[in-house]
C-alpha cells in the first residue's frame, strides 16, 4: 500500500487538516473539506479529474488514519450540499468513492460487508447545517466506529 503523503493537496487544503480530525480508540470523525460529486457528476467526469479527485479524497483521510486499519466498522457519512440533497438513487451511489479512499488510504481493511457492518448517508444543506451546527461549510464528515 502507498504511503500517502500532503503531495496531492494544495497548501489551503493543508491548512485546514489538523483541526479536522477527532479520535477515540473506539471512535474517528473525518471533517474532509470537499462535498463529494453526485453519481451523474462523477460519471461523466474526465478520467483525469477523477483521477486527481480520487488522490485527493484519499490523501484527505490518510492524514487520520489509524496505525492499523480497522477491520469491523460501523460509518455514517454526513455530506453538506450546496441547495439540494440527491435523490434516494444517488444517495446510494454516493458512498462508492468514499469506501474506496478509505481502502486505499489504511483506514478500514476492505469495504466488504464484513467490514462495514453498517452504513447511514444523511445529507443536509447549508441552510439545515447552520441550523444545527452553525456551520455551513460544503463538506463532508465520516464517522467510524469501531465495533471489534
Amino acid at each position: 500500500m502507498p504511503n500517502w503523503t500532503y503531495d496531492a493537496l494544495s497548501d489551503k487544503q493543508r491548512a485546514c487538516l489538523p483541526q479536522n480530525t477527532t479520535s477515540s480508540t473506539n471512535f474517528l470523525r473525518i471533517d474532509i473539506p470537499v462535498d463529494l460529486p453526485s453519481p451523474n457528476t462523477f460519471i461523466i467526469m474526465f478520467w483525469a479529474k477523477r483521477a486527481k479527485f480520487k488522490k485527493q479524497l484519499i490523501a484527505y483521510i490518510a492524514q487520520s488514519r489509524p496505525q492499523e486499519p480497522y477491520e469491523a466498522v460501523s460509518l455514517k457519512v454526513t455530506r453538506v450540499c450546496k441547495r439540494r440533497v440527491t435523490d434516494p438513487d444517488n444517495e446510494a451511489f454516493l458512498p462508492k468513492p468514499l469506501l474506496d479512499a478509505l481502502v486505499r488510504a489504511g483506514v478500514i481493511v476492505d469495504d466488504n460487508m464484513d467490514c462495514v457492518q453498517s452504513f447511514e448517508v444523511e445529507q443536509l444543506t447549508r441552510s439545515q447545517a447552520l441550523a444545527e451546527t452553525g456551520d455551513d461549510t460544503l463538506r463532508t464528515i465520516v464517522e467510524i466506529e469501531v465495533l471489534w
